[in-house]
């Protein structure tokens, strides 16, 4: 009887510890960049992103996210990972986002979500790139820590005028 009780036993200690392995929650959390983990290098990013039109006037109220660039098969997709904001009335966006700090690329979706409001404009996808020496250190942090510095961007971003004939289909 006691040989049952100790084979349950260990069964039951078992599924239970293999059930808390697979639902359990985790300190990780998925940035723009990727799968950010405790004790993962990073870097403060701050971008301005400036929207004009061709004419360069300031467009406001345009919606801008970070998107992931995304390869298979020699075809291109973007999958969005953060709504950013709108621009303001100078067609300006400041974020700040964290990074690993490493060559990479930093892409943006630009688009108009308010219809005729302020023109009709295309959407936009533009990039701007990060390199390890844009990365300085700033001091928030002593050398013991993760954080690298901080990268600052801007992007000014020319957005083109939806054709007419595409604006009376919607």
């Amino acid at each position: 009887m006691k040989k049952v009780t100790w084979r349950i036993t260990t069964l039951l200690g078992a599924g239970v510890a293999s059930l808390l392995s697979l639902f359990s929650n985790t300190s990780c959390h998925f940035t723009e960049v990727g799968r950010m983990e405790y004790g993962t290098p990073h870097a403060d990013f701050e971008l301005k992103v400036k929207v004009q039109s061709p004419s360069a006037d300031p467009i406001e109220g345009l919606e801008i996210e970070s998107v992931h660039k995304v390869e298979r098969e020699g075809e291109v997709s973007y999958r969005s990972t953060k709504i950013l904001g709108k621009t303001d009335n100078f067609g300006a966006l400041f974020v700040r986002n964290d990074i690993f700090p490493s060559d990479q690329m930093y892409y943006v979706r630009i688009t108009d979500k308010d219809g005729d409001r302020n023109g009709a404009w295309e959407t936009k996808i533009d990039s701007v790139k990060i390199s390890r020496s844009d990365i300085r250190p700033d001091g928030k942090y002593p050398q013991s820590h993760w954080h690298s510095g901080t990268a600052s961007k801007t992007m000014v971003v020319t957005m083109s005028p939806l054709d007419p004939k595409d604006t009376d289909e919607k």
